[in-house]
């Protein structure tokens, strides 16, 4: 997942295997393509709806968004708001 925030940081979709805590960060078709694991035909054919289907400046957009939402300032927010719980 740190690999998704580094590239929606650089306002950069991704194309990530449903596997961990990719799919909470990752919404399939709107700031990546979310594809089954181990499913070389799913890869290729993501790469191509990219390059292809999609509308890039839109997912751009939203990978840009994702990353100001998984920000690590709020990450320190809420961490620090678990920490201080009575």
């Amino acid at each position: 997942s740190g690999v998704a925030l580094t590239a929606f940081h650089f306002a950069r979709p991704v194309i990530a295997a449903r596997v961990g805590g990719l799919p909470e960060i990752v919404h399939d078709g709107v700031n990546g393509y979310l594809i089954p694991t181990e499913d070389p035909d799913a890869l290729a054919n993501a790469v191509d709806r990219f390059f292809t289907e999609a509308d890039r400046g839109a997912m751009e957009r939203a990978a840009s968004d994702a990353a100001k939402e998984n920000s690590w300032e709020d990450y320190a927010r809420v961490f620090t708001s678990l920490v201080e719980r009575p």
